[in-house]
């Protein structure tokens, strides 16, 4: 039996993998196989993403980088490198090209 943790994770999940599909649809030229995908295999973000970078042969990953930390260090090494964490470790294990998104401009 699923506790009510498990219950509204798994129905925020479907909410978002249907907004994505929506955007999606919306805005991906129909001759790009687009994709979306919530990690549920193991719970760890990055590792989902490289995993499901190998399963679909992906041309390319698209991720965002809001520059949130969990640690002074990460802040430090991260206002250094000006990407998130997931964001770099995208960019040094995907088997693809890896665009990174910034939320803000820093002029």
């Amino acid at each position: 039996m699923k506790s009510d943790l498990q219950v509204a994770q798994q129905k925020n999940n479907e909410e978002i993998e249907e907004k994505c599909e929506e955007i999606i649809k919306k805005w991906a030229p129909e001759h790009i196989n687009a994709y979306a995908k919530i990690g549920k295999e193991s719970f760890v973000p990055r590792d989902d993403l490289i995993k499901a970078c190998y399963e679909k042969k992906a041309d390319v990953l698209c991720v965002g980088s809001k520059g949130l930390s969990h640690s002074i260090a990460e802040k430090v090494s991260d206002t250094i490198r000006k990407t998130g964490g997931l964001a770099d470790f995208a960019v040094h294990h995907a088997p693809c090209d890896v665009l990174v998104i910034k939320s803000e401009h820093e002029y």
